[in-house]
């Protein structure tokens, strides 16, 4: 994960006052959190709670030029097939050559 965030540094796709170090800390926390919520409740692990997640942290995670682009529910299904949730995900892969790192991070994330 630090090396996306720092990659994402680099290619200016990071919103301003970002840093890889304690974003990198605040996403552990966050699943850590609900790794621990889920022993007693496996839906905190289901799809739609982990795209909340994600919801609320790439808006404040990614520079806005390439926040669009991203998609909370990432890029494949539990089984690694295509998602198609919400107005972003059809647009992933045309967009990916323009946001290159971003697209692959937000995927990463979103698989984890």
């Amino acid at each position: 994960m630090h090396g996306l965030l720092a990659e994402a540094e680099r290619g200016g796709e990071l919103a301003a006052g970002v840093t890889p170090h304690r974003t990198g800390a605040v996403v552990l926390a966050a699943t850590t959190g609900t790794e621990v919520l889920a022993r007693e409740d496996h839906d905190w692990l289901a799809r739609p709670s982990l795209t909340d997640l994600w919801r609320l942290l790439l808006p404040c995670v990614a520079a806005p030029r390439v926040a669009g682009a991203l998609d909370p529910a990432g890029s494949g299904s539990a089984e690694g097939g295509p998602v198609e949730s919400g107005p972003a995900a059809p647009d992933l892969q045309a967009d990916a050559g323009r946001v290159g790192l971003a697209v692959r991070w937000s995927l990463a994330v979103g698989r984890q």
